[in-house]
C-alpha cells in the first residue's frame, strides 16, 4: 500500500495561518504609518513592526512608480505624508517559495523552510483622498520548520 497525504488540510491550515498574520501585519502595519504620517526621519521608529513581512527588507512603490527601498529611503517618504493622513490595506499578493532541505545555496537559515513574499497595496487617506498615494509595501515572511521526523 502507498502512502496517501491528504493536502488539502495541510495546505488549508497553512493559509489560514498565513492570511491571519499577514492581515493582523497590515492593521498594525497601517497604524505604523499613520503614526509616522509628517514626522521627521529621527522621530520614525520601524523596530515598531519587527516581526512584521515589511520590516526586513521593505519596499515600497507609489503609484507613480517611484521605488523606496529599505527604511533610509522609506522613513523620509512617510515623513511626508500630512499628519492625521489615514491607511487601509487593499489588494494583497503572496508568493511561497520553498526553501529545500538540501540546502544547496545556503538558503536555509535558522531551520527556516518556506518564505513567503508579500505584497500589499495600502491607500492613505481613504478612498476618494488618496488618489495617487496607494502605495504598494512589500516584503518577506519566513517559515520556521516546526517537526522532525525521526524513526
Amino acid at each position: 500500500m502507498t502512502a496517501q497525504i491528504k493536502p488539502d488540510k495541510f495546505i488549508e491550515k497553512m493559509r489560514d495561518k498565513l492570511e491571519k498574520k499577514i492581515d493582523q501585519d497590515n492593521k498594525d502595519i497601517c497604524k505604523f504609518f499613520k503614526d509616522s504620517f509628517g514626522k521627521s526621519v529621527e522621530e520614525i521608529d520601524e523596530g515598531e513592526i519587527e516581526g512584521m513581512y515589511l520590516y526586513m527588507n521593505p519596499v515600497i512603490t507609489t503609484e507613480e512608480g517611484e521605488r523606496y527601498e529599505g527604511w533610509d529611503e522609506i522613513k523620509p517618504f512617510l515623513g511626508t505624508k500630512e499628519p492625521g493622513t489615514g491607511c487601509t490595506d487593499g489588494k494583497v499578493e503572496i508568493g511561497l517559495d520553498y526553501l529545500e532541505a538540501a540546502n544547496p545555496d545556503d538558503l536555509v537559515k535558522n531551520d527556516f523552510d518556506l518564505q513567503a513574499h508579500v505584497k500589499t497595496t495600502f491607500s492613505f487617506g481613504g478612498t476618494e483622498a488618496s488618489a495617487g498615494i496607494d502605495p504598494d509595501g512589500e516584503g518577506d515572511l519566513k517559515h520556521r520548520r516546526t517537526c522532525v521526523w525521526e524513526p
